[in-house]
């Protein structure tokens, strides 16, 4: 009886159906995470290049002529968070989710001044919107740094 007890205890920890489905998919995914995000970011460089040179004239005017160069990275980084949400299912935790939080308000505080600053004034929006966007992604960082462990192989992990 005490046997079975001692198992018991230690239930928890082994007996978890999706750990070794989670560790089996995650070298997988972060493969893939890294390939589309290099994507997102080589598409997103090209596209500010394209519209440099679009703006003088040594290339044609590409179908986002109309749109801002922090529009261009705001959308690279909704991408890249998007990215970056999806791999959090295939990892063991929700520990993933802060990163794609950070990025997804740095596009949408990109997106918000870039749209609410014009030649002729700044809307209230963009007043508004960058110290909102600013204070809450410090608040983010803080959080992943007080309360999301560092990872073994992180510079500030491990021993030393």
């Amino acid at each position: 009886m005490s046997g079975e007890r001692g198992e018991d205890e230690n239930r928890p920890e082994k007996w978890r159906p999706g750990k070794k489905l989670y560790e089996s998919c995650e070298p997988f995914a972060h493969a893939a995470k890294v390939a589309l995000q290099m994507i997102v970011g080589i598409g997103t460089v090209l596209c500010l290049i394209w519209r440099v040179g679009a703006a003088m004239d040594f290339l044609p005017q590409p179908f986002f002529a109309t749109a801002k160069p922090l529009q261009i990275v705001a959308m690279g980084l909704e991408y890249a968070a998007g990215v970056e949400l999806a791999f959090m299912l295939f990892t063991d935790g929700p520990d993933e989710a802060v990163q794609p939080l950070i990025l997804g308000l740095a596009a949408a505080a990109l997106l918000a001044i870039s749209t609410g600053v014009s030649a002729d004034a700044i809307e209230p929006i963009a007043i508004v919107a960058a110290p909102v966007f600013a204070i809450t992604i410090g608040f983010l960082l803080w959080i992943r740094d007080i309360f999301i462990a560092p990872q073994p192989d992180d510079e500030t992990g491990g021993n030393g």
